[in-house]
């Protein structure tokens, strides 16, 4: 709490200073304000930031450029609305407390074209399939967008935006860092008559801080862009994205204590391995049709193919042994077609009518291997065990939306309404095959013990029907501030996957027939109602953001998932949960300082209901920070060298719904960079992270059964250093 202590001091003292005396200071008035920054992301079309009724985060590449960022949750995890939690090594974007729901309840757009995977077993968002030398902007928009964006949206709306660059460029990039390996980029564009063409290729050759975590990734986007005419563009995108990571196991609290660099490969044995191959393709049009009519269209197809393999060994005495060998393939395919006509009315009044279809496609094939050997008296017995399921989900949605903004004087009015239909098609089959038997020496013999093959199938389909709605007030008292009050109704049908539940094999109750068997459910789309008061403005030399926020959601989609004593898998509605609380963000610009200061609170917990007859009302919700606070100060010694530092606090989180196990993982991390433009095409950039060697935990889980806990270290103080050249 120390930390948190001296933070808000910082943001307090900051204030004070301007409040009293700011006439002291050589101000420096940033060219980009409130007035005249614009976002994309909440209309579909450019609008002024003061003109949205919401507490956007917007990070432009030149941000992305000062502080060297080498992946996108690197870039997130500096935003005091986001909290970045991480599952078999994959980030997964945070807001507003979603905890476990966060992969459904945060909508991930790259150039608007929705990312998140069907399936939410082991996948999460593919943020880091970006180079982030090639974003242009990101747009974060926490809590809501339902009307825009439909499904998933309580928590909110990331958009990557990439580059769409004009004119003759080339650069070339190095870095390394001890604990982050190398990383090359390269890109290079050209204009011919009325066609740019923009190509760019990142290479990352990663080494990480713990043994056997390595990542070899490769990204190319190539971009041609063809100016009809001065009112209308068409713009093709192909991206794709490789990789191969191998991520070492979790390890126990004794394993943390000896060696937290290490693999976890010793007893018991085991690796996981990942890769990944995903390409995109995107077709554009953006044209003004009259002076108060614009029209964008935007088709695209995904292809997202990943492989799992995961191998674990326990060795005992003599010849006890167990293996387990895991291989997981996932292919995702998504395509579909998003169109927004805007049509300008009045004075700058504005009305938004769009149409999305989205077809998305999952193949999903897990094969489980047990085998084991186990002395009992002169007989070994030996046992295989192979489960194979097939998972074959699609997911089509049809939506259709509008939007009205509407002005009067220095007042705007919103209203939203969307309509939204999900055709499910559900195919599950699994398979298991047992053969155990007994090996003697003397007399040579195998006995057979247990041999066979049981299984199901099943198939289902299903539809759903929802709505959204969003009303808005928002008044401009100011050229560049705003006072907002928003409410929303909005939703998240579920994944097809969910649709299904498993019985206990191990359930005595359940007749036998049908244990470890899937069967339907009766899953429903959940629900939620915000309301959000918010300010923003840039008075003098400071810029002020402020939001407070409450969402009550309905029928919440949980998952229990199987544990080591249990193989039941129960999707079921949550009756009521509550999310409140506050972002606050501001920054002041003094001669050549610039300070920021930022603190979000959320206050997440279960107003009603339980889980397998254990009540949950009145717990936290599990993986949700309570406290995030970040301070930075950035000094430009002259035009070509800075020198800049940022400290972060994330409060501890609850890792169960029962909360068992308490809260842990709390910390404060501080940076530093420095950045040197030796000449007009030359860049030097070197930072040194976690500068005081804090000890924490990327991912803290925690077994109810054993009560024991598992960790992923972070790193410790470790540094980088890079160069850009731009031709």
């Amino acid at each position: 709490m120390n930390m948190k202590k001296l933070l808000l001091g910082s943001i307090l003292i900051s204030a004070s200073i301007f409040a009293s005396s700011i006439e002291d200071y050589d101000i420096f008035i940033p060219e980009v304000d409130l007035g005249s920054s614009v976002i994309y992301s909440s209309t579909g079309f450019q609008t002024t930031v003061r003109d949205v009724a919401s507490n956007p985060t917007i990070i432009v590449s030149k941000d992305i450029e000062r502080r060297h960022y080498k992946t996108v949750d690197e870039i997130l995890k500096d935003i005091p609305a986001v909290n970045i939690q991480y599952q078999m090594g994959m980030p997964i974007v945070d807001m507003r407390g979603q905890g476990n729901q966060a992969k459904t309840n945060v909508q991930v757009l790259i150039d608007g074209i929705p990312s998140n995977s069907l399936d939410i077993s082991m996948v999460s968002s593919s943020i880091n399939t970006m180079s982030v030398d090639r974003i242009e902007r990101i747009e974060v928009i926490p809590g809501g967008g339902a009307v825009l964006y439909g499904s998933g949206t309580s928590g909110g709306v990331l958009n990557i935006i990439t580059k769409r660059q004009t004119g003759p460029r080339a650069s070339a990039g190095y870095s390394y860092g001890n604990y982050q390996g190398s990383k090359y980029d390269v890109s290079a564009g050209y204009t011919l008559g009325q066609l740019d063409i923009d190509l760019a290729y990142t290479k990352n050759d990663i080494k990480g801080y713990r043994r056997y975590s390595e990542e070899n990734s490769d990204f190319f986007q190539g971009v041609l862009t063809y100016h009809i005419n001065d009112d209308h563009k068409i713009a093709f995108k192909y991206s794709n994205y490789s990789s191969e990571k191998e991520l070492p196991g979790s390890l126990s609290r004794e394993q943390v204590r000896r060696n937290r660099r290490q693999s976890g490969k010793s007893q018991p044995w085991n690796t996981d391995v990942w890769s990944i191959d995903r390409e995109e393709f995107v077709l554009d049009y953006t044209g003004r049709l009259t002076d108060s009519l614009e029209l964008s269209v935007s088709a695209f197809h995904q292809t997202t193919d990943m492989n799992y393999k995961s191998f674990s060994a326990t060795y005992g005495p003599g010849t006890n042994f167990s293996t387990v060998n895991m291989t997981a393939n996932f292919d995702d395919e998504k395509q579909g077609i998003r169109a927004k006509l805007k049509y300008t009315y009045g004075d700058e009044s504005s009305l938004v009518f769009g149409v999305d279809y989205i077809d998305n496609h999952l193949d999903r094939n897990m094969l489980n291997r047990i085998s084991g050997s186990t002395a009992a008296g002169p007989m070994t017995v030996l046992n295989d065990i192979v489960v194979d399921t097939d998972i074959k989900l699609d997911k089509k949605t049809i939506s259709a939306f509008i939007l009205n903004t509407y002005k009067y004087n220095n007042w705007e009015f919103i209203q939203g309404f969307r309509y939204e239909r999900a055709d499910y098609n559900i195919f599950r089959s699994s398979y298991t095959t047992t053969n155990i038997r007994g090996v003697m020496t003397m007399p040579p013999m195998t006995i057979p013990m247990s041999s066979g093959i049981t299984g199901t199938e099943i198939k289902s389909k299903k539809d759903m029907n929802n709505f959204a709605v969003e009303l808005a007030a928002n008044y401009l008292y100011s050229d560049t501030g705003n006072v907002y009050f928003k409410y929303e109704r909005g939703f998240t049908s579920p994944a097809p996957a969910l649709l299904t539940n498993r019985y206990d094999s191990n359930d005595m109750s359940v007749p036998a027939a049908m244990r470890g068997e899937y069967y339907l459910n009766d899953l429903s789309s959940e629900t939620y109602n915000s309301f959000e008061i918010g300010l923003k403005d840039y008075i003098g030399s400071t810029q002020l953001n402020a939001a407070i926020f409450y969402t009550q959601t309905d029928d919440e989609i949980r998952s229990s998932g199987h544990t080591a004593s249990q193989s039941e898998i129960i999707n079921y509605n949550l009756d009521k949960t509550r999310r409140f609380g506050f972002e606050l963000s501001s920054s002041q610009y003094l001669g050549k300082f610039t300070f920021t200061e930022n603190y979000s609170y959320i206050d997440a917990k279960v107003k009603k209901g339980e889980d397998r007859g254990h009540k949950l009302s009145g717990n936290r919700i599990a993986y949700v920070p309570q406290h995030k606070l970040s301070f930075g100060v950035l000094y430009e010694f002259n035009e070509r060298f800075n020198l800049g530092g940022d400290v972060v606090y994330s409060g501890g989180t609850y890792l169960t719904a029962s909360n068992e196990g308490g809260k842990v993982n709390s910390h404060t991390v501080a940076n530093i960079k420095a950045n040197f433009k030796a000449t007009n095409s030359l860049n030097i950039y070197a930072g040194v992270n976690n500068i005081f060697d804090r000890k924490y935990s990327d991912y803290v889980s925690y077994s109810v059964s054993s009560q024991e806990y598992s960790y992923d270290p972070a790193a410790e103080r470790n540094y980088y250093v890079g160069f850009k050249f731009q031709f």
